[in-house]
């Protein structure tokens, strides 16, 4: 799966801009976590007039850092910005969603869905859109039963009860990515410390092979734990 790690705090997102966010994030190179996309393709691609106010919410989020500098060349020197997507706890979300034949707000409801999910699943326990709402701070209940709803009629979720329990489960293992644990991602799971990034890393690093850029990290501690 050619997927991004999307950070949790999308949740201080509408479901449009988290989206976007997406988007930006597809733009950044997989290891560097840095693009050089310009504004205006940024808006265009959005719909936009302008990015800039965008850009600011990602940053006031904690999504992102912007960085810029003036290069030389030919005719002058030109301004640059370099965007870098902060990871913290985070989630995998296929480049394939980008082409899914759904509106960009239902993408990213899907995304702040799957940021709800138990590790290692595409199960969420919040059901009801007033128990979504208290994650999702910039959706109003009434657009999180909409957006529900829609995706259900499409087929990207679907209810379930097991053991009692009712659950939302995201249907595309293919978009949503799920990984099988091993032992130290068990570890992670049952324990209640919420691990950082580098902490992962550590735990999860097969000693002697230093380069692990492309391994598999874990789903990250939910608010479902």
């Amino acid at each position: 799966m050619n997927f991004r790690r999307i950070n949790q705090n999308v949740n201080r997102l509408s479901a449009i801009d988290t989206y976007r966010y997406f988007y930006l994030a597809v733009k950044a190179n997989w290891i560097t976590l840095e693009t050089h996309i310009k504004q205006s393709t940024l808006a265009e691609a959005w719909n936009l007039k302008k990015s800039s106010a965008v850009i600011k919410r990602f940053k006031d989020a904690d999504l992102l850092t912007k960085d810029k500098e003036y290069i030389g060349g030919q005719y002058g020197t030109f301004p640059r910005n370099t965007y870098h997507i902060i990871i913290g706890k985070w989630v995998g979300i296929s480049v394939a969603l980008l082409d899914e034949p759904i509106s960009d707000e239902l993408k990213g409801f899907l995304i702040l869905l799957k940021s709800l999910c138990i590790n290692y699943t595409n199960r969420c326990l919040y059901t009801a859109p007033d128990e979504l709402a208290d994650w999702m701070i910039k959706l109003k209940t009434e657009d999180i039963e909409r957006l529900l709803n829609e995706a259900e009629q499409t087929g990207y979720i679907k209810g379930e009860i097991e053991k009692d329990k009712r659950f939302i489960t995201l249907t595309r293992n293919d978009l949503f990515a799920v990984w099988e644990e091993n032992e130290g991602q068990k570890l992670y799971r049952l324990y209640p410390h919420p691990f950082t990034q580098e902490e992962c890393d550590d735990m999860l690093q097969p000693r002697g092979t230093p380069d692990y850029e492309n391994r598999p990290y874990p789903n990250n501690k939910s608010r479902t734990q």
